[in-house]
């Protein structure tokens, strides 16, 4: 009675040595395998199923007999890779576990990071919220400033308390051309102390883009959040577009951004400045957005994006409205918004319920384009609501004044197209 039950044949350890012992016996083919140096049993037919069970791309192949693709290079395919059957059973069963258990799925590419020792890593492809409190179990989630900017150091200190002088870690990229091939399209190693380096620059990243967010969403109820945004959303933000109330994008598309972010989380690399203009772009242009969600969430990732690059060329700009700035662009985006608030208390007091889109929101793109112009059409629709909301205005018309004598009225007339500043 006090006897434990026996082991499953399948998970026995003896039995599982002694097959493959057994298999590797019956292989009459031997050859020099390029990972060991040593004479084994070689194969030529190497795993797929790598990203998902029904992925027929194979990482190592040369099975090309009528193209003969490896001429001119080699005699024979075998010249080109030669694996023991046992150790590229074992390499590619590992990283497929790793890719179900870890890795990030973007269309056809996967990223994935991992250590050799099953350290607990941060997800590169992560926002800080994701970051920071989704991996916690507990309702009670306070997401205060100081809330998150605690448990984002915690977090990073418990990162770190994981990495030591045998620390290996790897960065990879796993994408397929063709049904068949599949490549390693990014790829990076970090030894011993290099993962704090590694930890630095995720945190640097996290820091250097932060901007107030309100986008996410859980149990159907909006968070707010400080810091940055997912790769994910910056590339939806930057070529996507909203299609049934939801920004999406060409998978391709997504995936080949998220790989062009990632060096800039991972290596501390430079933000590409097409993806921050694009995104420019996109939040200069209210009226492709029917929901006024996706525009805030557009909006908000593109000053993380402006803030990130700005910092990059040395310029310091926090997060709180900067009431001394002398930038012109940065103080034409603050008079668009006063004359957007002006505007819509006066529409909430005649109709609380169905508060239309203001003009600043209508004439945003063309003011971007043409302020000196187009703030002139804005000033004059502005009159009949200045006067509808009267002295409940006051603080809003001297703000007005204040933000109107800081801009040069020769640099504002000469003024064309407005930078990210603006927003």
């Amino acid at each position: 009675g006090g006897r434990e039950a026996e082991t499953a044949v399948w998970q026995n350890k003896k039995v599982q040595k002694d097959y493959i012992n057994y298999y590797l016996s019956k292989q009459k083919d031997k050859a020099f395998c390029y990972i060991t140096g040593e004479i084994i049993p070689c194969s030529n037919n190497h795993p797929s199923k790598i990203r998902n069970t029904g992925d027929k791309a194979k990482l190592i192949s040369a099975n090309d007999n009528s193209g003969f693709t490896f001429r001119g290079r080699f005699v024979q395919s075998e010249q080109a890779v030669q694996i023991g059957y046992d150790v590229s059973q074992k390499a590619h069963n590992a990283l497929k576990w790793l890719v179900a258990k870890q890795g990030k799925n973007f269309g056809d590419k996967v990223f994935l990071l991992w250590g050799t020792n099953n350290e607990k890593l941060p997800n590169l492809t992560d926002d800080t919220a994701d970051m920071v409190f989704f991996e916690s179990e507990s309702e009670d989630l306070a997401y205060t400033k100081e809330e998150i900017a605690e448990r984002f150091n915690m977090a990073v200190a418990g990162y770190k308390a994981e990495i030591n002088n045998e620390t290996e870690l790897a960065l990879i990229a796993l994408d397929s051309a063709t049904t068949g091939r599949l490549s390693i399209t990014f790829y990076r190693e970090f030894y011993g102390t290099q993962g704090n380096e590694l930890i630095d620059n995720i945190q640097r990243w996290h820091n250097e883009c932060k901007w107030h967010h309100q986008y996410k969403k859980k149990d159907k109820k909006n968070i707010r959040f400080e810091g940055a945004p997912s790769p994910m959303d910056i590339a939806l933000v930057a070529y996507g577009t909203e299609q049934n109330g939801f920004l999406n994008a060409n998978n391709k598309l997504i995936a080949s951004t998220i790989e062009r972010i990632l060096p800039c989380i991972s290596d501390g690399a430079r933000f590409p400045l097409d993806i921050m203009r694009a995104a420019v772009n996109k939040c200069f242009h209210p009226q492709n957005y029917q929901e006024v969600y996706n525009w805030n969430k557009v909006i908000s990732i593109t000053c993380s994006l402006v803030r990130k690059c700005l910092i990059e060329k040395g310029e310091v700009w926090d997060m709180e409205l900067n009431l001394n700035s002398d930038d012109i662009n940065y103080n034409c985006g603050r008079l668009l918004a006063v004359a957007h608030e002006i505007e819509r208390r006066a529409l909430r007091m005649a109709n609380s319920d169905n508060v239309r889109n203001t003009n600043a929101i209508r004439y945003f793109t063309k003011f971007a384009l043409y302020p000196c112009k187009t703030w002139g059409i804005i000033y004059n629709r502005l009159a009949p609501y200045i006067e509808r909301l009267g002295t409940k205005g006051n603080k809003l018309y001297q703000l007005m004044q204040e933000i109107s004598a800081k801009i040069p009225p020769e640099e504002f007339e000469k003024l064309k197209s407005l930078d990210g500043r603006m927003a």
